[in-house]
């Protein structure tokens, strides 16, 4: 049987820069310890691109017509079910600190 990660997180975006977001030096550590998966939602009209975007445990997905929350948060729960053993919610204004 498969060892499940650790933790997957959901970062939600809209109309944010995400080489300005304060999340991005802290996830980057995070994905340091291998057992992180990171699911980056874009209702931005616009897509982004960011090297961040390409590492193998991270996935950019763009969706201009803006549906919300749920939409990204079920599309988490999607790709996260029976890989992780927890999911964590977040979006663009979430501080967080590498203790939490």
């Amino acid at each position: 049987m498969k060892m499940k990660k650790a933790l997957f997180l959901v970062v939600v975006l809209y109309k944010s820069n995400w080489k300005n977001s304060s999340l991005l030096p802290i996830l980057e550590q995070l994905l340091e310890q291998k057992s992180v998966g990171i699911l980056i939602y874009d209702n931005s009209p616009q897509a982004q691109q960011h090297a961040f975007f390409e590492r193998n445990e991270v996935t950019y997905l763009h969706n201009p017509q803006n549906p919300g929350l749920a939409k990204a948060y079920n599309e988490a729960v999607a790709q996260a079910c029976g890989k992780y053993d927890r999911l964590l919610l977040l979006d663009q204004d979430t501080h967080l600190t590498l203790e939490y």
